[in-house]
């Protein structure tokens, strides 16, 4: 948009050389931005390269920045490599991960079912140890039933 205002500025008419300045001037001042930053921003001198058909004046930035663009697009590949390299390093540990998670599953499940048959035997043994216990504890009491009889009558 500031290309095409600034070509206005050419304009062999004054009315509309004058309204492109005080567009400009106003589109500026609402970004913030000085005349100067934005004539060196590479956003306008990419508008006026491509709609205003390659001016030499910009023949020397856009050349020395085809060499820069062949050395981002180096870049932008070998970052993509690193990229897919880092996806399939993610994708193969999420696999190891998966099959070691399911692997201490099974082990947790085997140890829970041996632990309930463990527990169940630990039970039945507190059970047959309690039960032990009361049937001593009336032996005892009865034993003491018959010995206080005994010696009462």
């Amino acid at each position: 948009m500031l290309a095409k205002m600034v070509a206005m500025l050419d304009s062999p008419r004054d009315g509309e050389a004058e309204s492109a300045l005080h567009q400009i001037r106003v589109a500026l001042r609402r970004e913030g931005k000085k005349f100067y930053e934005a004539l060196e921003a590479r956003e306008y001198k990419t508008a006026v390269w491509e709609n205003f058909g390659h001016p030499d004046c910009l023949k020397d930035f856009f050349e020395r920045d085809a060499g820069n663009v062949a050395q981002l697009r180096a870049e932008l590949e070998r970052e993509q490599e690193l990229r897919a390299e880092a996806e399939r390093l993610g994708a193969e540990i999420a696999c190891k991960f998966t099959a070691a998670n399911d692997a201490l599953r099974a082990e947790l499940a085997e140890l829970h079912e041996e632990g309930g048959r463990r527990g169940s035997e630990n039970e039945l043994q507190e059970e047959m140890g309690n039960t032990w216990s009361y049937w001593r504890a009336i032996i005892a009491l009865t034993a003491l039933v018959l010995v206080i009889m005994a010696v009462f009558h």
